[in-house]
């Protein structure tokens, strides 16, 4: 799977760190084919989601994408979305976000598949676009069984995914530049203001 993505909307501009490694990445760039403060969405369309799809080698030759599958797509983003943000948030509910990820895994008919060298992983048997779908809910269990799901976070400010490589886990931002800055602005703002 080639992921040298070039400039993209999910090649996360707007973070000042390297993206999640392996194929957690693909599930940071999914949850970064939106801007929430722009509301400048890269997957709003079949020809956007296509677009996604290809560039990371998960729609298959000929294959097409229709407007029912980018609204299954864009509901994935959020759920996934939302369980990243309970990685730094753990009061937010994901519970029905967990159910969506499950739903498009078993859409996509997800199945172990073994290697000649002692790996295992998902490989959804869909050759189509909910098959495509259940390989990004594969790399979301991935990350969770190795360990490295959990450094995945969504900006407490703009809820932009970036992997998180402090030692403590304490990142709270996608940048420091930006959301970081202007939430520290703003509470010294209130601050000197008596607010």
């Amino acid at each position: 799977m080639s992921l040298d993505l070039g400039p993209r909307p999910w090649t996360f501009l707007l973070d000042e760190r390297p993206p999640a490694p392996g194929r957690l990445r693909l599930v940071q760039a999914l949850v970064n084919t939106i801007n929430l403060e722009t509301g400048k969405d890269a997957i709003d369309t079949p020809p956007g989601l296509e677009a996604w799809l290809s560039e990371f080698e998960l729609l298959p030759a000929g294959g097409s994408v229709l407007d029912s599958d980018v609204a299954r797509a864009r509901e994935l983003r959020e759920a996934l979305r939302l369980l990243i943000r309970r990685n730094a948030e753990p009061a937010v509910d994901a519970g029905a976000a967990a159910g969506t990820v499950s739903r498009v895994a078993a859409s996509g008919r997800l199945t172990v598949e073994f290697g000649p060298d002692g790996t295992a992983r998902l490989r959804p048997l869909d050759p189509g676009v909910d098959g495509s779908l259940a390989a990004v809910a594969a790399s979301a269990f991935e990350a969770m069984t190795n360990g490295t799901w959990t450094r995945l976070r969504a900006c407490l400010r703009c809820h932009w995914a970036s992997y998180d490589r402090s030692r403590n886990l304490s990142s709270r931002w996608c940048s420091m530049r930006y959301c970081g800055n202007r939430t520290k602005t703003r509470a010294y703002r209130q601050r000197r203001n008596g607010c």
